[in-house]
C-alpha cells in the first residue's frame, strides 16, 4: 500500500496540492486517469485531505439513493464546490467513468440528475456522453440505452455516441440489439461507415446476408467513399450463409457475391485485395464442383477468371493447397483437353514452387542449381499451353533470387534476366528488389570484400533504389521502408555512415517512406561498429536512439517504429566499448528505462486480448549481462558491487515472473555469473576474492536446485582465481585469498564434468596467485612444480604457462623442468614452437 501511495504521489504531484478546494484534474490518458481515480476514489484519498467524491464501493454493496446520499458530507461538499465553481462537474464525471464499474456509472448518473435540477449550472451533451461511455464500459446496457435516448431527445446524439452504444452491444455479442439500434437511429442520426461496420462485424459470422446487404445499400445511398472493409464484411456474411444453403439458393448467393465483387472492381477509389477475391473464388468453386456437366464449362470459365485475378493480387503469398485442389477439380468436371491441361499445369506449378522454396532455404550452390533446373523444366513443359500466369513466373524468379542470395554473380544474373524480359511474363515487384538488394548488402559485409568493391556495390544498391523511385516500366515495385532499410544497411556495411544518415534524414522528412525501427537500429549498429573513438561513436548511437524515441512519440506511436530490444542492446553495447564509469551508469539507466517499458507491456498484456508478442520489450539475460559486462570493463571501484546487485535483481525478477517464457528469458546464465565474478576480479576492494567465491557458490547452489540451467564453467572458476591473484597486498587479505584460490583450484581439478576442466589460462592464473600470495621459498617452489606437473599431465602447457613458470621459479628449478631445447640460450625464454607436442596437446 505504501509503495502504491508513493507511486500515486509521484505521478500526480505533491500530496499537499490535493485539498478540498482543488478541482479534480482533467483526464490526460487512461493510465493517468486510473492513477487519479485511485486518489479521488480510492483508499489514498484520506492522506491528501477530505475526498472530493466518494470511494467506489464493492459491487456487492447496494449504492445509496440520491436522497440518502444527499445527507452525507461528501455529497454536500461536492455540491458546494460545484456551485462555487471550485470543481468542474465534467471532470468529476470523467473520473467516475474511468473506474469502468457499474457503480461509477451510477454515481455519474446521480450527479447528472442533480445537475439537471439545478438552475444555475449549464449543461452540454458531453455530460451525457461521459455517463453513456461509463455505462457502456461497465457493461450496463440498460443504463447506456437510457443515456443514449436522452441524447436523442435533446437532438444531441451523433454517430460517435451511436458508436459508443453499438460497441457496448458488440462486447456482449448481441447482434440483434445492435442491428435494431442502428436501424432505429436512422434518419435521426446520419450513419457513418464506422457505425455500419460495427454491426456488420457482428452479423457477418451469423450469415445474416440480407440484413448486411440492406445496411450497405443504404450506406451507398448516402456516402460515396465506402471503405473496402465494409464490403469484406458483406462478402463474409454471404460466405457464412452459403455454408448452410443448398441447391438454387447457393447459386443465388454466389451470384450476389459476384455482384459485390463487380462493384468493387468498378469503383474508382477501391483496390481489391486477396481478402476480396478469396471468399468469392471459394464460393464459386463450392458451387462449380456440384453442378451438372452442361453447366460445368461456364463455371470453369468463371473459376479460371477468378483464379487469375486472385493470383494477380496474391503476389508472393502462397495460396492454400486445398484451394488449388478444388480449382483443379472444377477444371476436371469440364472433361475437356484445355482445362485438363490447365489443371495439370496448375498443379505442377504449385508443386514446383513449393519444392523450389525448400531448395532456396538451403542457400547452397547445389540446391540453387536444382531449383533453377526445376523451373526451366516446368517452363519447357508448359510452353505449349496458351495460358501462362505472369504472377506465378514472378514468384518463381523471386524464389531463384532467394536461392542464389549467397552468390552475388548468380543473383545478379537472375535479376538482370527479370529486368530485361520483354514479353512482360515476369513482373519485377517489391520482393524482387529487396531480395537482390539484400544480396548486395550481405556481399558488402563479407570480410573478403575490398573497400573499393564495397563502395561500388553500395552505389549499385543506391542506383536500384533510385530506379524504383523512378518507377521502371517493367516493375510494380514501390520504394517502401524495406527497400530503403536494405540500402541503408548496404551503406553501413561499407562504413559510409554519412550516406546512410542521408537516407534516414530523407525518410524522417517525409520525402521517403516513414522510418521503421530497423531504419534506426541499422544506423545505430553501423556507428557502434565504426572505426575511431569509441566515445564519439557511442555519442552518435545515443543521438540516434534519442531521435528514434522522439520519432516514435511524434508519429502516433506506430508499432513498427517502437524502440525495441535491438535498439537498447545496440546502445548499451556502444557505451560498453568506451570502458568508462559514466558509460556503466548510462547502461544501467537504459536497463531501468527498458524495464519500465517492459512493465507497461505486462500491464497491456494483462488488460488486452491482443498480446504484444514479438513487439514486447523484454530485458533478457543477454542484455542484462551486457550491462554487468559494462561495469566489469569500466574499472570503477564499485563495479563488483553494482554487477552483483544486477545479478540479484535479475534472479528476483525472473522468479517473480508468472509467465514461464518470460522468466526463462530473464534467468541468469553462465555468462551472467562470469561477468559478475570478472567484475569483482577487476576491482581493488578488500574482500573481493570472498565476494567472487560467494557468487560462484550461489551459482552452484542454484544449479543444484534446478533454478538455472548452467553449472559453473571453467571461465567462472578461472575468474575466481584471478580475483585471488590480484587481491590487496595485505597479510590478512593475502591469507584469505590464498585459501580461496587453493579451494577453487582443487574443485576445478577434481570436477566430475569432463567439460569443466582447467585450461592453460587456469594454470597460468593459479601460478600467478601462488607468486603473489606466497613468499619466495621452498614451499612455494614445491607448490608451483606440482601445478606445472598437473598442466603437463593434462596437455595444457602453453607458451603463457611456461612464461608464468619462469617468473615464479628460481632459475635452477625452471631449467630442471624445461628442456634446453625449448629455451633460448641467453634469456632462457621459452620457444613456443619447441614445446613438446604431448605437453600442449589439449591447448585450444
Amino acid at each position: 500500500m505504501v509503495r502504491t501511495l508513493l507511486l500515486v504521489t509521484a505521478a500526480l504531484g505533491s500530496a499537499t496540492a490535493w485539498t478540498t478546494t482543488r478541482p479534480v484534474p482533467p483526464v490526460r490518458s487512461s493510465a493517468t486517469s486510473q492513477l487519479a481515480a485511485s486518489v479521488v476514489l480510492g483508499d489514498a484519498a484520506p492522506l491528501f485531505g477530505a475526498p472530493l467524491v466518494p470511494a467506489v464501493r464493492s459491487k456487492a454493496v447496494t449504492p445509496k439513493s440520491p436522497k440518502e446520499d444527499a445527507e452525507s458530507s461528501w455529497w454536500t461538499d461536492l455540491q458546494t464546490q460545484i456551485l462555487s465553481q471550485q470543481v468542474v462537474p465534467l471532470q468529476v464525471l470523467r473520473e467516475w467513468s474511468a473506474t469502468r464499474t457499474v457503480e461509477g456509472a451510477q454515481r455519474g448518473h446521480e450527479l447528472l440528475t442533480w445537475l439537471q435540477e439545478s438552475t444555475t449550472i449549464s449543461m452540454s451533451p458531453q455530460h451525457y456522453v461521459v455517463v453513456l461511455d461509463a455505462y457502456s464500459a461497465a457493461g450496463d446496457l440498460k443504463g447506456a440505452r437510457s443515456m443514449f435516448e436522452k441524447l436523442v431527445q435533446q437532438k444531441a446524439a451523433t454517430p460517435v455516441t451511436l458508436n459508443v452504444l453499438l460497441h457496448a452491444y458488440a462486447r456482449q455479442k448481441d447482434a440483434t440489439a445492435a442491428l435494431d439500434l442502428l436501424q432505429q437511429s436512422c434518419p435521426t442520426i446520419p450513419w457513418r461507415t464506422t457505425n455500419v461496420n460495427v454491426v456488420l462485424r457482428l452479423v457477418a459470422p451469423l450469415g445474416w446476408a440480407e440484413s448486411a446487404q440492406a445496411l450497405v445499400t443504404q450506406l451507398e445511398g448516402t456516402l460515396e467513399d465506402i471503405p473496402l472493409t465494409t464490403y469484406h464484411y458483406l462478402l463474409q456474411a454471404y460466405q457464412s450463409q452459403l455454408s448452410t444453403a443448398a441447391g438454387p439458393a447457393k447459386v443465388r448467393i454466389v451470384s450476389q457475391m459476384q455482384k459485390v465483387l463487380h462493384n468493387i472492381q468498378n469503383s474508382p477509389h477501391l483496390q481489391p485485395t486477396l481478402e476480396t477475391f478469396l471468399p468469392v473464388l471459394q464460393a464459386v468453386v463450392s458451387v462449380a464442383t456440384a453442378c451438372a456437366t452442361p453447366e460445368a464449362l461456364r463455371w470453369a470459365e468463371t473459376t479460371q477468371t477468378l483464379w487469375d485475378s486472385t493470383l494477380a493480387v496474391a503476389g508472393d503469398e502462397r495460396l492454400p493447397t486445398s484451394l488449388v485442389l478444388q480449382v483443379m477439380n472444377v477444371y476436371a468436371t469440364t472433361e475437356t483437353d484445355r482445362f485438363a491441361r490447365l489443371a495439370e499445369q496448375l498443379w505442377m506449378q504449385q508443386l514446383v514452387l513449393q519444392v523450389m522454396n525448400v531448395y532456396a532455404t538451403t542457400e547452397t550452390d547445389r540446391f540453387a542449381r536444382l531449383a533453377e533446373q526445376l523451373w526451366m523444366q516446368q517452363q519447357s513443359q508448359t510452353a505449349a499451353v496458351d495460358h501462362q500466369h505472369s504472377e506465378t513466373t514472378t514468384v518463381a524468379y523471386n524464389t531463384l533470387l532467394k536461392a542464389w542470395k549467397h552468390d552475388l554473380v548468380q543473383s545478379e544474373r537472375i535479376f538482370n534476366h527479370m529486368m530485361m524480359d520483354t514479353d512482360t511474363v515476369v513482373v519485377v515487384n517489391d520482393r524482387s528488389y529487396t531480395t537482390y538488394l539484400s544480396t548486395l548488402a550481405h556481399a558488402i559485409g563479407r570480410k573478403q570484400a575490398k573497400p573499393k568493391q564495397q563502395v561500388a556495390l553500395a552505389q549499385k544498391a543506391q542506383a536500384l533504389l533510385d530506379q524504383i523511385k523512378a518507377s521502371h516500366s517493367n516493375t510494380t515495385a514501390i520504394a517502401n521502408a524495406w527497400t530503403y532499410n536494405t540500402v541503408l544497411h548496404a551503406w553501413c556495411n561499407c562504413q559510409n555512415l554519412d550516406r546512410a544518415q542521408a537516407l534516414l534524414d530523407e525518410m524522417e522528412s517525409g520525402a521517403g517512406p516513414a522510418p521503421t525501427t530497423s531504419s534506426y537500429t541499422t544506423l545505430m549498429n553501423g556507428w557502434a561498429k565504426a572505426r575511431g573513438d569509441p566515445v564519439t561513436n557511442a555519442e552518435h548511437v545515443q543521438a540516434l536512439f534519442d531521435r528514434h524515441v522522439q520519432h516514435y512519440q511524434t508519429s502516433g506511436q506506430r508499432p513498427d517504429c517502437r524502440p525495441n530490444h535491438v535498439a537498447y542492446a545496440t546502445l548499451i553495447h556502444a557505451w560498453t566499448k568506451t570502458r568508462t564509469v559514466s558509460a556503466a551508469y548510462k547502461a544501467e539507466g537504459l536497463l531501468q528505462q527498458m524495464y519500465v517499458e517492459f512493465q507497461k507491456d505486462e500491464e497491456a498484456d494483462s488488460n488486452s486480448k491482443n498480446k504484444l508478442g514479438a513487439d514486447r520489450i523484454i530485458p533478457n539475460t543477454q542484455l542484462i549481462t551486457s550491462v554487468m559486462d559494462c561495469w566489469q570493463k569500466s574499472g570503477a571501484p564499485e563495479a563488483g558491487q553494482r554487477a552483483e546487485s544486477l545479478l540479484q535483481w535479475m534472479i528476483v525478477r525472473s522468479q517473480e515472473q508468472s509467465n514461464p517464457h518470460v522468466a526463462a528469458m530473464m534467468r541468469p546464465n553462465a555468462h551472467s555469473f562470469s561477468a559478475v565474478i570478472a567484475a569483482w576480479a577487476r576491482t581493488r576492494q578488500a574482500g573481493k576474492a570472498a565476494r567472487a567465491r560467494k557468487v560462484l557458490t550461489l551459482m552452484s547452489q542454484m544449479h543444484a536446485k534446478g533454478q538455472i540451467e548452467s553449472p559453473p564453467n571453467t571461465y567462472c572458476y578461472t575468474n575466481v582465481l584471478n580475483s585471488c591473484a590480484y587481491c590487496i597486498q595485505e597479510d590478512d587479505e593475502k591469507k584469505a585469498s590464498l585459501a580461496i584460490a587453493v579451494q577453487t583450484y582443487k574443485e576445478l581439478l577434481n570436477h566430475a564434468d569432463p567439460t569443466v576442466q582447467p585450461t592453460d589460462v587456469t594454470f597460468s592464473t593459479f601460478l600467478t596467485a601462488l607468486r603473489n600470495l606466497l613468499p619466495s621459498d621452498d614451499k612455494r617452489t614445491s607448490a608451483v612444480r606440482t601445478v606445472f606437473e598437473a598442466a603437463q599431465e593434462r596437455g595444457q602447457v602453453s607458451h603463457v604457462v611456461v612464461q608464468k613458470l619462469q617468473s615464479v621459479l628460481p632459475k635452477k628449478d625452471y631449467e630442471e623442468l624445461i628442456p634446453s631445447s625449448c629455451r633460448e640460450e641467453t634469456t632462457g625464454h621459452v620457444l613456443a614452437d619447441q614445446i613438446p607436442a604431448e605437453w600442449k596437446r589439449n591447448v585450444v
